[in-house]
């Protein structure tokens, strides 16, 4: 909440807020909940970036958002 305020203020530059989710340097921010983290896991592998099962293309694919 206070990288938000902060990005709302203006203070801080290299977060920023699309549609009132925090972003950093292009990536998701996602709290620290390890429930939170295991269900983006398991969407993503839900959706179209899911690849081969040995295929590492899946992590750059998520690395590029997350």
């Amino acid at each position: 909440m206070k990288i938000k305020k902060g990005v709302e203020e203006g203070r801080i530059k290299d977060f920023h807020l699309k549609e009132g989710v925090l972003w950093f340097k292009g990536r998701l921010c996602v709290l620290n909940v390890v429930e939170l983290k295991n269900e983006v896991m398991k969407e993503a592998h839900k959706s179209t970036f899911t690849t081969h099962p040995r295929s590492i293309k899946i992590y750059h694919d998520l690395k590029t958002h997350f």
